[in-house]
């Protein structure tokens, strides 16, 4: 996956901080404005008097570059004449070439190597901020690192001077880009991955896993897939660090949304889980332009084989995204079932049965909807093992959502959830319960279960 911004930044007003931070004395206020657009709103707005200023109270600690990138220059000493050649630009501090503004752009939507650099650099520090304050520690030697979405290395050479120590790998499904990493970047793997899991990985390999800006433009079904796949190669007691746009995008989300609903239909999907968003602006898979926003706790809902250590607003790529922590609830496989049933109702009470396998998980959860539904309804769900005339685990009575048909929603979901079974390896029968005023002609599909 691609790591892009697909929005363009923005800055909130803040209300000025004492400067803790001195401004360096070759600081480029031209430069500085000219590489963040919204600095520069921000400047002609009034909230900031100047660049130099937002950087001393937050530019610097968001790592943001105030001057241009430097151009190593060589000087061939050839016979008539003497020539001069350019090489590639390299990092003053790390002496890693850096990419191509062409590679700099499909990732970054910029072309400045400096703030590629910086950029890269203040984001994985965000990474290791949102592990410790999520009470985590990561071993110290042999780390094994995945970064998914590697794109051209913007995190990934800031593990330079780390590499005795961590395993980095990097994936991406663009070649061109993993080509650059593994000419560039000799202390990492990288490889080309598919638009669709799975990766090139063994099962349970990582003990840290981050993406960046890349579930941001997956679909509801590919965030699921991809959810999967992460529970696959994380180790047992590995930690995933993602970023995911929160209401916060809906300012730019919206505009675009309108826009290709009015030239595109069908291009806009809108899901609720439990009546919170899943918006999508679904364009040709593993497309950049592809653009999801989720609210409330939909991330937990999509990621629920997860423990959720942090979600913390706004705070991943350089203070756009939202950033959530995670790690496996048990260690126990995870089953996923797509589709498990549909069934037309009747009466105000109806009742099926669906089997499904057990390998030892203790949790189930799913996802219901309703087709035809105007009034009031509710669902439970109950599990009996074989031999077990009660049953060993029940969901609570929840709600489901109504009147969906009247409006562009393309699904409405409630989410039911059965905690505590006991261990069982092999069939155990799953009881559904309906009750309504009127379910004549009504049609329930459960889906996305998840068995851990």
């Amino acid at each position: 996956m691609r790591v892009k911004r697909l929005f363009p930044t923005f800055l909130k007003p803040k209300k000025p901080t004492p400067i803790s931070v001195p401004l360096p004395a070759d600081f480029d206020e031209a430069y500085y404005l000219a590489a963040y657009p919204d600095v520069r709103d921000a400047v002609s707005a009034g909230t900031f008097p100047q660049g130099a200023v937002h950087y001393q109270h937050f530019g610097q600690g968001e790592g943001r570059a105030y001057r241009p990138a430097e151009i190593v220059v060589e000087t061939a000493a050839m016979a008539d004449p003497p020539t001069s050649r350019v090489t590639e630009a390299r990092s003053p501090t790390t002496g890693l070439p850096y990419p191509s503004p062409e590679l700099i752009f499909l990732v970054t939507h910029g072309r400045d190597p400096v703030v590629f650099e910086a950029t890269g650099a203040a984001d994985l520090n965000w990474v290791r901020r949102a592990v410790r304050e999520a009470g985590l520690v990561l071993p110290g030697k042999g780390l094994k690192v995945l970064d998914w979405g590697c794109g051209c290395g913007r995190l990934a050479r800031h593990w330079l001077n780390e590499a005795a120590d961590v395993e980095l790998f990097g994936c991406d499904i663009n070649a061109g880009l993993v080509a650059w990493c593994k000419n560039n970047l000799s202390f990492g793997v990288f490889t080309v991955s598919s638009v669709k899991p799975p990766l090139k990985y063994d099962d349970g390999t990582f003990d840290l896993l981050y993406g960046i800006s890349v579930l941001t433009h997956l679909t509801l079904d590919e965030n699921y897939e991809w959810m999967r796949e992460i529970h696959r190669v994380l180790a047992s007691d590995g930690v995933a660090v993602l970023t995911i746009h929160g209401p916060t995008m809906f300012a730019h989300f919206l505009p675009g949304a309108s826009a290709i609903q009015g030239t595109h239909p069908g291009k806009l999907r809108t899901h609720l889980i439990d009546e919170e968003v899943f918006a999508c602006i679904e364009q040709e898979p593993g497309s950049n332009q592809s653009a999801n926003v989720l609210t409330g706790s939909v991330f937990e809902k999509i990621f629920h084989p997860f423990d959720v250590r942090l979600h913390r607003p706004r705070y991943g790529l350089m203070g756009i995204h939202d950033t959530c922590v995670i790690t496996k609830k048990s260690g126990r496989p995870l089953t996923f079932i797509e589709h498990l049933t549909v069934k037309t109702l009747r009466g105000t009470k109806d009742e099926c049965t669906c089997e499904i396998h057990l390998t030892g998980q203790s949790s189930f959860s799913i996802l219901a909807d309703l087709k035809g539904l105007y009034a009031s309804a509710t669902i439970r769900l109950s599990l009996k093992l074989p031999g077990n005339v009660e049953s060993v685990a029940e969901s609570r009575i929840v709600d489901l959502p109504p009147r969906a048909d009247w409006t562009i929603l393309d699904k409405a979901y409630s989410m039911i959830t059965l905690d505590d079974i006991p261990s069982h390896h092999g069939p155990a029968l799953l009881s559904i319960e309906v009750c309504g005023e009127s379910l004549d002609g009504v049609v329930l599909t459960l889906s996305k279960g998840m068995l851990f």
